[in-house]
């Protein structure tokens, strides 16, 4: 990140601070201190934010999760408990998010879904999302008209916050939690899972996105889009969401003609560039859009008529 950038967030940092919470003079000079401390290659020290709407006192362990945290409140969103997780609700009803204090992108993926919808607006038939993280795409399709989602996280902390995060949410008639890994095939594989940053959780990590982060191996079981649509007798996918870290190279170019004539549409995160990824969509009957670009992106594919 850029000085300009740097100080551009400061400025959001401090607006959103005043407007948000108690303590914000404190907050700021914990930005400007912490910035010195990550600078000396010193760690940074814990935060305490007061709320105020709630009078929560919530303490964080970054400073990056700050900014998020600020940022959702803007959007609307208010703290419902703030014990052992932060329980964030839109408007202090529904959805509600159990979100971890002490990993910044629990935070930043309720802006990305709920709030950026990175993934759509309205949704409708069966959503297959791989890579369900917390729960919170799957929530946000089952809420926006998804009538069934098919969810898959194989990582066992995600995979318990999710089911947590589901029946807050009331919406275990909707939304089923299988605790596998996307592959080609049934069987098992192993990952590398971070507790730091779970939402890089991948089986291939990317040097360019991992590079100094900690990642312990995990045995994990793998199901295929086979085996899903078999076992849920699923005729048509009105939505194949792909955010697994780099499973998309592995799985999208070997699924049969039968299997894409059964998705209407996919949105993926690539890790490692598209690589031949459009080509292959676009040999289905997709149209393809992405940013040519970029290392990591988003990429939307719609089937044609």
């Amino acid at each position: 990140m850029s000085i300009l950038e740097k100080f551009r967030k400061f400025i959001v940092i401090s607006k959103l601070a005043r407007r948000y919470t108690i303590n914000s003079n404190e907050i700021v000079f914990y930005m400007v201190k912490n910035e010195i401390l990550k600078m000396l290659g010193k760690q940074e020290r814990p935060i305490k934010v007061i709320v105020k709407k709630e009078k929560q006192y919530i303490s964080f362990p970054y400073s990056v999760f700050i900014y998020y945290f600020l940022k959702v409140l803007d959007a609307g969103w208010t703290i419902a408990d703030s014990s052992e997780k932060i329980t964030a609700c839109y408007q202090s009803k529904s959805p509600c998010i159990k979100i971890r204090r002490e990993i910044v992108a629990d935070a930043g993926l309720i802006l990305e879904v709920f709030i950026d919808k990175v993934y759509g607006e309205s949704f409708h038939g069966t959503v297959i999302d791989v890579g369900a993280y917390n729960g919170d795409s799957s929530i946000y399709f089952a809420l926006n008209g998804a009538e069934r989602v098919i969810a898959l996280e194989p990582f066992p902390e995600n995979f318990e916050l999710a089911k947590e995060n589901v029946k807050i949410n009331n919406l275990e008639d909707k939304i089923v939690l299988l605790p596998y890994a996307f592959a080609r095939e049934e069987g098992g594989m192993e990952l590398y899972a971070s507790k730091k940053n779970p939402n890089l959780n991948s089986f291939k990590p990317i040097s360019e996105i991992t590079e100094g982060i900690e990642f312990n191996v995990l045995r994990v079981k793998t199901i295929s889009l086979q085996k899903i649509v078999n076992d849920f007798k699923i005729s048509s996918i009105s939505l194949l969401k792909l955010d697994c870290e780099g499973c998309e190279y592995d799985t999208l170019p070997y699924l049969s003609d039968e299997l894409y004539d059964k998705i209407e549409s996919i949105v993926l995160e690539y890790h490692n560039g598209p690589k031949t990824l459009p080509e292959i969509l676009k040999s289905k009957g997709f149209s393809v859009k992405y940013d040519r670009n970029a290392k990591v992106g988003n990429m939307y594919a719609i089937k044609n008529n």
